[in-house]
């Protein structure tokens, strides 16, 4: 038997270990089954992961400024001349205070800061994480920043990697995220938004590639990444992607499944937001494509398994209890056969 494990991200846990364990762990009940395992997912990191694994190697790293005006640092990866950055920790949803940074801190600029840096090594190609999607302002401080270094289009084909599907604006987009506690602070957040909206349509009115714009502007799925900087992006040429996709298309594993018996995802928490752009949905619908069924192992997970058998994941094992080892020793009593 062949079974394929993956490892997304796992909450204080090195997905290549927890693949590492699982493997362990189901050969010490099914010795003689083949374990493949692979690294990869949605977030900036795994990427990061999944393509040095693939050769990737390490680039400079770039120090720029935050949402919140905190230094940090954005890693590259190089391909010949491809060039993959990592803008994820630039805009953060997770970080506090959010709210205080939509009205006044530096935004999106250290998102337009660190392509100006990663297109000074002329690249052939540019991918871009840029993490959840969080509208902080927009995108207009990363467009501003690119703008003043002669870059009003992208000189090279960029892609935007996007960690989820929310659009930027509308009535579930990512603008709509920050209502202020009170009316007066509601109106000056509502202000904000509608003139970062007449900003993008400004960028529309103006651009050369009428062909990259497929969908109304801030409504495109992913275009809330990166403090709204993946829609400025997208109308300054570039292409959103999902990332999970995008990764697992480099690792060809619809292909590596078509091999396989049976599909293993590691996940940290899985819910209703995140599913669908999860490395599980992804593996799921590939494995439905292959014939094989798919076992989704979360850390925590909200949703019954009628609710993920819509993405071809045919069992939920939710034991947050239990190691990656035994996780992969109980999954082999279960499901290995000669």
């Amino acid at each position: 038997m062949k079974v394929a494990v993956f490892s997304s991200n796992i909450e204080g846990g090195d997905p290549r270990k927890v693949c590492a364990d699982a493997v362990f762990g189901w050969k010490q009940a099914a010795p003689g089954d083949e374990v493949v395992p692979f690294v990869g997912g949605p977030r900036g990191t795994q990427i990061a992961l999944g393509l040095q694994a693939l050769g990737w190697e390490e680039g400079p790293a770039f120090a720029v400024e935050d949402c919140m005006g905190n230094l940090v640092s954005v890693p590259s990866l190089r391909s010949g001349r491809k060039i993959y950055i990592d803008c994820a920790g630039v805009a953060n949803p997770r970080s506090a205070g959010h709210e205080e940074a939509f009205r006044s801190g530096p935004g999106s600029k250290g998102i337009g800061l660190a392509l100006v840096h990663a297109l000074e090594l002329t690249p052939e190609q540019l991918y871009v994480a840029l993490g959840p999607a969080c509208a902080v302002d927009l995108g207009r401080a990363a467009f501003e920043e690119l703008a003043k270094a002669g870059y009003e289009r992208l000189p090279v084909p960029v892609t935007v990697l996007t960690e989820d599907g929310r659009p930027l604006l509308g009535l579930s987009g990512t603008a709509s995220d920050f209502r202020g506690e009170h009316r007066s602070e509601a109106l000056r957040l509502q202000k904000r938004v509608k003139e970062g909206a007449a900003f993008l349509r400004s960028l529309e009115e103006h651009s050369l590639q009428q062909a990259v714009l497929i969908s109304a502007v801030g409504t495109a799925e992913g275009s809330g990444s990166g403090a709204g900087a993946a829609e400025v992006l997208r109308l300054m040429g570039a292409k959103l992607a999902r990332a999970t996709s995008w990764l697992a298309n480099l690792q060809d594993i619809p292909t590596v499944l078509n091999g396989c018996d049976l599909a293993v995802v590691f996940e940290d928490e899985i819910h209703s937001q995140v599913l669908a752009s999860s490395l599980s949905a992804y593996v799921g619908q590939a494995g439905q494509e292959a014939a094989i069924p798919t076992v989704m192992v979360p850390q925590k997970c909200s949703l019954s398994r009628p609710e993920v058998a819509h993405f071809g994941i045919n069992a939920i094992f939710s034991h947050h209890e239990l190691s990656a080892s035994e996780v992969g020793l109980r999954l082999a009593r279960t499901w290995s056969h000669p």
